[in-house]
Formats: structure tokens, C-alpha cells, sequence
């Protein structure tokens, strides 16, 4: 239950400016500064530049007319929304079987007796595999919370979980221009799209790992491993978020789910936050990943257009997501967020680095959805029975390789063995333009027309590495080549 003066202030909000006195982003950052001090939740504090954020978003930014809509509508119902939340939670399995009942359409896959009490809102720990399911309008109503930073931040740090109030995201708008307008307007255009039709679906975020016992003999189990490896891809244009349903998409992420979305970053994880904001929401409740873990969401649905990156990031209208709905109610669009080493220099190509990065995108592409009593093992046994293949391929790009540092040309091949070891159909790699990716083409027709395993591109990898031939690009070290003072192990079969 909200503390009374909270309650008190929000029920104002909802009723409008004449009620609340707030009209302006100065009185908006004053009444968000009064629900923290009344709360009685403890190291509540804003940013030093979110009273300069908001009044430059909300009173300079903002058309008149936008400005109006915001105050006398907007503003009112997110208030309504962060005042359902004690509802919302105390009903959690109640609204979760009715959404289930509203899309299991006969299938028995998805009837209500798979819910129960470890599928609503907690703490997902670390090394603890598990999943929660929220309806959309209570992932809505966290977000209102967040709008007001409400949440408390007194152990978050201690718990490895990211920071989830916007105020951060306010200061932005002052701070680092003209992004964080955009990031604030495709979260604004969120909200309203919901207050005005809230989706009556589900999102459900998982927390995927593989014990570390099973790490430990990872260099025997990917060189040893036939597998074949499945077709691949390049795609100069285009983005991951267009696909549908038919792939499992990566988000480039940061250890802490989410990254810069709520603060001033504007990359490939944090785009995806803001066109996306249903993601936001695992931040709340998903602590750091380790080396042997990664989160996926199902069903998060995109709201806006967007064009640019980083610097350049616009907000650009209204998206309607047309994506169907799966027997829970979930939008079939599967993210996965797996993080890169940061920074890891020519040590990337180190055994222990390259497993780790190896590891950790099987983790992310392993089906654990259809894995048997929840196996998840790194022993090559099918995800599914004998002889089949999970049917959602693997949709990515150049993680780990723009701030992170990280090599292009490893990075690719590895997400390639591990979508292969994981039974992935097919992957996709949208280079974005990048000349180098581009050539991930030529190499990869050429080693699946020799017929190589995983194991073999694996030790293949590992030699380059231990060889240390960095004055010759991977990709060069790997294809056949007229000279041999290349060193290819082409030339030296």
C-alpha cells in the first residue's frame, strides 16, 4: 500500500492540474520530490539536473499544445496507473489466469495449471534460473513508478540491480540533449498509447543459466563437438527489431539489464529500451548477469519509430506492433540480452576469454523453453528430441564490438558456434553497413562448403589464438590464400 501522503498526491495528480497545481515541469519536479520525502523509504534522492531536465523538457522543448496534452491528460492518467500498483500486485495470479484463458484458445500447453507463486514479481537471483510473467498493465503501472521514482534505491547496489527511477533520465534531457529528448519522448508516447488502450497481453522475463560445473570442461565439449553448423547470413541493412516472430533477437547488453536506457546511453541496448519500453521493467527485478547467465523476454511490444543512433537518436511516431500473441497472451517476439567483455584487448582471443564469450552466447541461445525437466547441460543433447531443431533462428550483429572493443571477426564466429551448438536453425547477422562484416559472408560459405563441425571452427579459433598471428586478421588466417607467408591453416594443410 502507497503511504497515505503518496496516495494523497497521486490521487491529486490524476485529477488534473486544477486539483494538483502541477502544470509545469518546475511543479512536476517539486510534486515528484514531495511524494520521495513523504514516502518514508530510505536514500531516496534525484539527480542534481533533474528539476533543469524536466523544466527544459516540459516548459522550453514542448509545444504549447504538447505541453497542454501532457498536464491535462498524460500527466493524470500515469498517476492512475502507479495508483493501481498495490491492486495489481496483490492480484497478480487472478489477472495472470485471465489473460491466460483470453489466448489459450484450446491448448492445453498453455493452461492456467502452469501458473503459480514462482511466476509473479521477485527478485530474480543470480544463479537461480527462473521466470516471472506480468500483465501489461502491470508492467505499465511499474513504469508510472518509475516516472515518479518511487522505487527505492537503499539496497539495489547491494542486490546488483540496475537503477530504475527516471531521474536520471530527466537530467539527461539537460545534460546530454537532444537523445534523451528523444528516449523521453518514445517513453511519453508509451504511456499514451496504454492509458488510451492498455494491451490486455503478458511479458514474461527469464533468467537463463548453465551451472558452472558444466563450464569447466568447455574447452573439451565445444572441440569435441560434430555438430553441423547452420546456415548463415549477412545483411548489410536493416535492424534486428524488424523481424518477426521467426527469431530470437539480441540485445548487445550491459551486465546491469537495461544499461544506459533510464540514464544518458543511446546504443543499440538502450534504443531497444526506448521502442520497446516493456523491457524496462526487468530492470526492477533482474539482478547483474555472471559469465554464465542471460535474461529473455518474451512479448515486450515495440510502440514507436525511431530513426539515428547514439547522438543522432530521434523519436519518429507510432509503431503499431502487429505481431501475433502465443497461448500465455505474450507478443512473439523473443529478446534475448547477453553482454560482452568490455574492453578486453588482444586478451579476447585468450582460451578463458573465448570460452567465456562463447559460453555466454550458447547461454543466450539455448531454447530452454522446450529443454526436458529443465536440463541445461552443455553436453550437445538436443534442446528438443533427437534429430530436431529448435525453429526460431538467431537474429544479432556486431555485439560487444562498437564501445565494448570488442573483434568483429571472433565475436561473429563464436555467436555462430554457439547458435549452431544451441540448434538454431539459421543465424542472421545485420552488420549494419560495416565493411567487415561484410566478409563474414565469404568466410562462412566457404568453411559450411568444406563441411567443418563446430569443433573443428572451434579449434581453428583456439590455434589462432595461441599462435597470437594478431598482424593477420582472423578472417585472412582462416581462408585459403595464394601466399603462405600468411600463415593460413589453409596453407599449411
Amino acid at each position: 500500500m502507497w503511504p497515505e501522503s503518496v496516495k494523497f498526491a497521486l490521487l491529486a495528480l490524476s485529477k488534473g492540474p486544477a486539483s494538483s497545481q502541477v502544470a509545469n515541469g518546475e511543479a512536476l519536479y517539486d510534486s515528484i520530490q514531495d511524494m520521495q520525502r513523504e514516502s518514508g523509504l530510505p536514500h531516496l534522492h534525484l539527480s542534481k539536473r533533474t528539476a533543469d531536465g524536466l523544466s527544459l523538457f516540459f516548459d522550453d522543448l514542448l509545444s504549447h499544445a504538447a505541453k497542454q496534452r501532457f498536464f491535462q491528460h498524460m500527466l493524470p492518467n500515469i498517476a492512475k496507473l502507479a495508483l493501481s500498483l498495490p491492486s495489481l500486485l496483490g492480484n497478480q495470479h487472478e489477472i495472470l489466469v485471465k489473460h491466460f484463458s483470453m489466448y489459450q484458445a484450446g491448448n492445453d500447453q498453455f493452461g492456467s495449471a502452469e501458473l503459480g507463486p514462482t511466476m509473479i514479481l521477485r527478485l530474480l537471483r543470480k544463479h537461480h534460473p527462473g521466470m516471472v510473467i506480468l500483465s501489461q498493465e502491470t508492467v505499465a503501472s511499474l513504469l508510472a513508478c518509475s516516472f515518479f521514482c518511487l522505487f527505492p534505491s537503499a539496497d539495489r547496489d547491494k542486490e546488483h540491480l540496475p537503477y530504475v527511477n527516471f531521474d536520471r533520465l530527466f537530467a539527461g534531457v539537460y545534460e546530454k540533449g537532444e537523445s534523451n529528448e528523444n528516449k523521453l519522448l518514445c517513453l511519453l508516447h508509451y504511456f499514451e498509447r496504454v492509458c488510451s488502450n492498455m494491451p490486455q497481453g503478458v511479458v514474461s522475463y527469464e533468467r537463463k543459466f548453465i551451472p558452472a560445473q558444466n563450464l569447466k570442461e568447455g574447452n573439451v565439449f565445444w572441440s569435441g563437438s560434430s555438430v553441423p553448423l547452420c546456415p548463415l547470413t549477412v545483411i548489410a541493412d536493416g535492424a534486428i527489431e524488424d523481424l518477426g516472430q521467426e527469431f530470437l533477437q539480441v540485445d548487445f547488453a550491459n551486465r546491469m539489464l537495461g544499461g544506459g536506457a533510464l540514464s544518458t546511453g543511446c546504443v543499440q541496448e538502450e534504443i531497444r529500451f526506448m521502442i520497446n519500453p516493456e523491457l524496462i521493467a526487468g530492470m526492477i527485478f533482474l539482478p547483474a548477469m555472471d559469465a554464465n547467465e542471460s535474461i529473455e523476454v518474451v512479448g515486450a511490444e515495440r510502440y514507436s519509430c525511431y530513426k539515428g543512433y547514439a547522438s543522432t537518436f530521434r523519436f519518429a511516431g507510432d509503431f503499431q506492433d502487429s505481431s501475433p500473441r502465443d497461448g500465455w497472451g505474450r507478443r512473439l517476439t523473443r529478446i534475448v540480452a547477453i553482454d560482452a567483455l568490455y574492453q578486453p584487448g588482444d586478451d579476447q582471443y585468450r582460451l578463458t576469454h573465448s570460452l567465456r564469450e562463447l559460453n555466454k552466447a550458447f547461454c543466450g541461445f539455448l531454447d530452454t523453453a522446450s529443454l526436458r525437466g529443465g536440463d541445461t547441460h552443455m553436453d550437445g543433447t538436443p534442446n528438443t528430441p533427437p534429430g530436431v531443431r529448435c525453429s526460431m533462428g538467431v537474429a544479432t550483429g556486431n555485439w560487444g564490438c562498437g564501445v565494448f572493443g570488442g573483434s568483429l571477426e571472433l565475436k561473429s564466429l563464436l555467436q555462430w558456434l554457439a547458435a549452431s551448438q544451441a540448434g538454431r536453425p539459421s543465424l542472421l547477422y545485420f552488420s549494419f553497413q560495416n565493411p567487415d562484416a561484410q566478409r563474414l559472408q565469404e568466410v562462412a560459405n566457404w568453411i559450411r562448403q568444406e563441411g567443418w563441425p563446430v569443433g573443428e571452427l572451434w579449434s581453428v579459433i583456439t590455434e589462432y589464438g595461441q599462435k597470437r598471428h594478431y598482424n593477420v586478421n582472423l578472417f585472412d588466417w582462416i581462408l585459403p590464400q595464394p601466399r603462405t607467408d600468411l600463415g593460413s591453416r589453409r596453407a599449411r594443410k
